[in-house]
């Protein structure tokens, strides 16, 4: 995949700025209008390394962070849900778990005497939901 850049005064305003924010952190020659993108963990000049993660390594990231009862966690059937980390402000599907979902919730799943839901006005976490069902169809 090659990226093409704009270096014309046709771009709109505060973009040249943000190339130039994203030239130097990702250490691009500034000379060039293209960069290439290739996987893996470190690239050469004039190329943009990127390296991706698995479906299943995706599904467990969202999975460590449901909200998961106490009870669950003492009897070993799962392990306690994961903080947020870094730069998170919030999970990326927050999953609320409890005795019983709301009547209103987007989507809800009983499991092992356990509701678990997404609320439905929490349109970040839908959009994630759908997002993850998605890549499932296409896996």
């Amino acid at each position: 995949l090659v990226i093409s850049v704009s270096n014309d005064s046709e771009e709109p305003a505060g973009a040249s700025a943000d190339r130039r924010l994203v030239q130097r952190l990702l250490h691009l020659p500034r000379d060039t209008g293209s960069y290439e993108v290739v996987y893996g963990q470190s690239a050469t000049s004039g190329r943009i390394a990127l390296l991706t993660r698995s479906v299943l390594g995706i599904l467990t990231d969202l999975g460590a962070q449901i909200d998961v009862p106490m009870a669950s966690v003492e009897r070993g059937a799962t392990k306690p849900t994961v903080g947020l980390i870094g730069g998170e402000t919030r999970p990326t599907i927050v999953v609320h778990s409890g005795p019983t979902a709301p009547a209103d919730a987007y989507v809800s799943l009983p499991y092992d005497g356990t509701a678990y839901w997404i609320e439905r006005d929490d349109f970040d976490s839908k959009y994630a939901f759908t997002v993850v069902q998605d890549l499932m169809a296409l896996a």
